[in-house]
């Protein structure tokens, strides 16, 4: 003995209605996932994620970015300085 599945139009009705439902909830689950500015905020937090991870297993990193960084601006100021005289 197995149950048919109702097709009154009234069945069918409720079936599209909660069709049209799950689809829209999903819809907007992955208009929220794809949303470009969530995208860069997590990835922006992934990569000072990482960064801060390679910063505590490996200090020196930090310290080589850091003095490089100085000796950029100190040669662009050196060479600015020069130019000026």
């Amino acid at each position: 003995m197995t149950m048919e599945p109702d097709t009154s139009p009234e069945a069918i009705r409720a079936d599209i209605q909660d069709t049209q439902a799950r689809m829209s909830q999903t819809l907007d689950e992955l208009g929220e996932r794809l949303n470009p500015e969530r995208l860069a905020t997590d990835a922006v937090h992934a990569v000072a994620h990482d960064v801060r991870e390679s910063v505590m297993r490996k200090p020196f990193i930090l310290a080589a970015a850091v003095a490089g960084l100085a000796a950029i601006v100190l040669l662009i100021a050196w060479r600015l300085e020069s130019r000026a005289h």
